[in-house]
């Protein structure tokens, strides 16, 4: 099979084969055949052949004009490389040039369903107008509107016309059929990791590391975490909490931040990794999910993880292997990561069924055989 995949990920020139991106995808290709990525590019428009006759083509652009942009390139690869099938990552930005692609040359489409745009715009809103900035939440909460009336309908018109849609777990698949797509449809492959570089973990012995890495934006709950550093300090006085991650909340974060906060900017998938490695704790207090591959990694580098029950976690983390709570909780956190602290047997305990379970079932083989089986 030769398939079109269409993705928002961002890569430089200068990427490497040994990247995690070009692992999975490497796989990927073992059992889907031959792989065609249409992505995004930072620096400069490239071609990347990675495995066997699969390769990365990449758009210097952003991911507003990706749509665009990404139609035109894909139909000139489809009719150059004779691609069969259509696969796109989130059914708008992606989804749209894809339905679009296969409407004009009647290739068959698949998309993936993560989540939903439209919930971002209304806890940015939020976000600005507890800090009185009302013109600017007026603003998103017109953008959450319009987009939610634009995403609604393109959702639905994108997912009945698909011949097949990827979702997560058991929560996107009831969303999207509360979007109308038919049950039938609707495949649950659920995201993956691998295990092929498990790392020793080496701790730092003056430093209890706390790690949160993801988008600094309100949805991902940073400022919650970071308001329970001083009663963490309180209990543990060497914790040291390492943000890795842009987006447009970081300068806000940076200005409530105090003591032991350390902000690691933008890092690549190998230094995530890394960084998971010498976390003594992984901490997402999200506020919406649809799943969390930063979880997934955590666990596949048996670091302790404390999360929110919203969304899609709860499909996978639970008390067996994870610690749950509620969000907006500044004492949850605080209190659960002291709880780590202090029992380091249960965290052991944790972090080994964290790790069978992901070795179980999101390990990178089971996840590409059923990725084969979904577009063949």
């Amino acid at each position: 099979m030769r398939v079109l995949m269409l993705g928002l990920d961002e890569f430089s020139s200068n990427l490497k084969k040994s990247s995690p991106f070009f692992i999975h995808h490497k796989k990927f290709t073992d059992y889907v055949g031959e792989i065609h990525n249409l992505c995004i590019s930072k620096d400069k428009n490239f071609e990347f052949n990675y495995y066997k006759d699969s390769k990365i083509h990449t758009i210097k652009t952003s991911k507003i004009l990706f749509p665009i942009k990404s139609f035109f390139v894909g139909l000139k690869l489809i009719k150059k490389y004779d691609l069969q099938v259509i696969h796109t990552q989130d059914p708008i930005l992606t989804g749209l040039p894809g339905f679009l692609l296969s409407l004009f040359t009647k290739k068959s489409l698949i998309v993936s369903f993560y989540g939903f745009i439209p919930d971002d715009k209304w806890i940015n809103s939020k976000w600005y107008f507890k800090r009185n900035k009302f013109i600017k939440s007026f603003l998103e909460s017109l953008k959450a509107i319009s987009l939610s009336f634009l995403s609604y309908t393109l959702v639905r018109i994108i997912l009945s016309k698909a011949e097949k849609v990827r979702v997560l777990n058991k929560v996107l698949g009831d969303y999207a059929i509360k979007l109308g797509c038919n049950p039938k449809k609707i495949f649950i492959i659920p995201m993956r990791v691998s295990l092929e570089n498990l790392q020793e973990k080496k701790l730092n012995k003056d430093k209890f590391i706390i790690l949160n890495i993801g988008q600094l934006i309100p949805r991902k709950g940073i400022d919650y975490l970071i308001k329970a550093m001083p009663l963490i300090l309180r209990e543990i006085p060497n914790a040291w909490l390492y943000i890795g991650g842009y987006g447009f909340e970081e300068e806000y974060l940076k200005k409530i931040s105090g003591k032991n906060i350390k902000f690691l900017g933008s890092l690549t998938s190998e230094q995530v990794l890394q960084e998971m490695v010498n976390a003594n704790i992984f901490v997402l207090p999200t506020l919406s999910e649809g799943m969390g591959q930063v979880l997934l990694e955590s666990l596949s580098v048996k670091t302790p993880i404390i999360t929110t029950n919203v969304g899609g976690i709860s499909t996978f983390i639970n008390k067996d292997n994870g610690i749950l709570i509620k969000p907006y909780s500044v004492k949850e956190i605080a209190d659960s990561i002291v709880f780590i602290k202090k029992n380091s047997e249960k965290a052991k305990q944790l972090t080994e069924r964290g790790y069978e379970l992901v070795k179980r079932k999101y390990n990178l083989e089971r996840v590409a055989k059923l990725v084969g089986e979904l577009v063949k």
